[in-house]
């Protein structure tokens, strides 16, 4: 999840960002519906939550709708 965040992150902006600045880049940036799932992400990378916590049906959502922005900027990526 944070590494999808990380990625659309540069690829929307041209910067780099660590998996957490990926994860808040993401809270601020992405449909509120898909939050959630990054929120989860964050407190387990940080050690907040050991469990999954997320729902598979979250899960899929947020996937398929990273996958389908990834692609369409990955087709036109940023200007450096």
């Amino acid at each position: 999840v944070l590494n999808a965040c990380r990625t659309l992150a540069y690829l929307k902006t041209g910067r780099i960002f660590s998996k957490d600045e990926g994860g808040v880049w993401a809270l601020e940036n992405i449909p509120a519906a898909l939050r959630g799932t990054v929120q989860a992400a964050l407190e387990s990378y940080g050690g907040a939550n050991q469990g999954s916590g997320v729902e598979k049906e979250s899960l899929a959502g947020f996937v398929k709708w990273m996958k389908r922005e990834i692609r369409q900027k990955a087709s036109h990526p940023p200007q450096m």
